[in-house]
């Protein structure tokens, strides 16, 4: 008779411990999400980090609550219109807003949330819900039309960084330093556009500005 099979070991649920939400439903989300698609998510999962991506109609509460409680969570990076108190995800729909979330969606996971306004008070408010680190902007996120692409390039550092495994400390002079590159290249050619990515700069919100954006020693590895 044949020696019966010795039960296979259960195998652990993979893991993506990069949730990804980006809106695309008018011009300027569309712009952004493009940017994305092509330059940021082929740059983490080359660097072996998983992602979940809730793109287009998915980036919508309903999808973001069921997710984010996945084990294994470690980054939120989310592209879309926010306000001081909210960040929003297609067509307007409320993904964050202070006071009506969950401490356990942000508990432990580095946030970056490329949009307006929400480092003002949703920002401090999500770290004392127990995130690790954020970063945002005080103010509206703006881009020169005719230069758009630079705009998105500095915004996008901030994941780059990450997923390179530096720590947040790091990630803002990094960050930093390729903003401060492009204002000044700008300069020469446009001094709007360069006036408008230094706005965006001076608006930019990390625990190296901030203690109340977390803490400045912790890394995504």
């Amino acid at each position: 008779m044949p020696k019966p099979r010795k039960p296979l070991k259960p195998q652990p649920a993979p893991t993506n411990p990069v949730l990804a939400i980006d809106s695309s439903w008018d011009g300027t989300t569309k712009k952004v999400f493009l940017y994305r698609q092509e330059h940021v998510y082929p740059y983490i999962s080359k660097r072996r980090l998983g992602i979940t991506n809730l793109s287009e109609t998915m980036a919508r509460r309903c999808f973001f609550e069921a997710e984010v409680q996945r084990a294994g969570v470690k980054l939120i990076t989310g592209m879309g219109h926010g306000d001081y108190d909210q960040f929003t995800g297609h067509l307007g729909d409320v993904i964050w807003e202070i006071g009506k979330y969950r401490a356990n969606e942000v508990k432990n996971k580095i946030v970056h949330l490329l949009s307006c306004r929400t480092a003002s008070k949703l920002g401090p408010d999500i770290v004392v819900n127990g995130a690790l680190a954020f970063f945002g902007y005080l103010e509206d996120f703006v881009f020169h039309v005719d230069h758009e692409s630079v705009f998105f390039q500095c915004a996008s550092e901030i994941d780059l960084a990450l997923a390179d495994g530096l720590s947040v400390s790091d990630v803002h002079t990094r960050v930093k330093d390729v903003f401060e590159s492009n204002i000044d290249e700008l300069a020469g050619l446009d001094g709007q556009a360069a006036a408008l990515l230094n706005a965006n700069l001076q608006y930019l919100c990390t625990p190296v500005v901030d203690g109340r954006f977390g803490d400045r020693s912790v890394a995504l590895r």
